[in-house]
C-alpha cells in the first residue's frame, strides 16, 4: 500500500478524453502546422495558429465547447517570448 494514498478519495473528473478519436493537421504554404482539429466523441477542439513574418508564433486560438480562447505572443529583440495576453469569448 502507498503511504498517503486513499483509494476512497474523490477523483477529479476529466474535461475530455485523454486521447482524441481523430486528429487532422493542416499546414500553411511554409509547411508549418497552422490548424489542428481534434474530435472527442461529439466534441471538436480546433486550434488555429498564426505566424509573424519571421516565423515566430503570433496567435494561438483554441475553440472548444462554445468558447474561443486567443493567446497573443510578444517577443523581445532576442526572439524570446516576453509576454502573452489572452482573451476568451463565447462563439
Amino acid at each position: 500500500m502507498l503511504v498517503g494514498y486513499n483509494p476512497h478519495a474523490p477523483r477529479p473528473t476529466k474535461l475530455f478524453q485523454e486521447s482524441p478519436d481523430s486528429v487532422v493537421y493542416q499546414q500553411d504554404s511554409e509547411g508549418r502546422i497552422n490548424k489542428i482539429i481534434e474530435t472527442f466523441g461529439v466534441n471538436v477542439k480546433v486550434t488555429d495558429t498564426t505566424f509573424n513574418t519571421d516565423g515566430s508564433v503570433n496567435t494561438v486560438a483554441i475553440t472548444l465547447d462554445g468558447k474561443k480562447r486567443t493567446e497573443t505572443y510578444a517577443y523581445n529583440p532576442d526572439g524570446t517570448i516576453s509576454s502573452m495576453s489572452s482573451n476568451e469569448v463565447d462563439v
